[in-house]
């Protein structure tokens, strides 16, 4: 977990620059869609056409990930405010991907793209699935 005190390295070239896109599981600065002054560092859950469980305990809501948006939340659920309580957020509100736990130096490590798919229904023409 990623705490107000981390600091963390970013790649603000990844996303830009270098063309890279936006993947399930990476870890995103991105700015508070509430709040633009607020950073927020989060996991990407869902993308564009994707339909997302709301929550893990209730089976029956979910949400289509509509073109532009992303579905982020936290790797601590029970003390994340993330699109559970705000919604798809745009991908436009990206800063860059972390990448690179620095500080403190004891929790210094590389950040990997963990998704998580359990909650995730992907569109047909991504996996191939009918």
């Amino acid at each position: 977990n990623i705490h107000t005190s981390t600091y963390i390295m970013l790649n603000r070239a990844a996303f830009r620059s270098l063309g890279q896109k936006l993947t399930r599981g990476d870890i995103v600065a991105l700015r508070d869609p509430r709040d633009p002054t607020r950073l927020l560092v989060k996991r990407v859950i869902g993308l564009p056409g994707d339909e997302v469980l709301c929550n893990p305990g209730d089976l029956s809501k979910t949400v289509e990930v509509k073109r532009g948006m992303m579905w982020i939340e936290g790797d601590n659920l029970d003390h994340s405010i993330d699109s559970r309580v705000f919604g798809p957020v745009p991908q436009g509100l990206v800063l860059g991907r972390a990448d690179v736990v620095i500080w403190p130096q004891d929790q210094a490590r590389f950040l990997f793209p963990r998704p998580d798919l359990t909650r995730v229904i992907i569109p047909n023409a991504e996996t191939g699935r009918t």
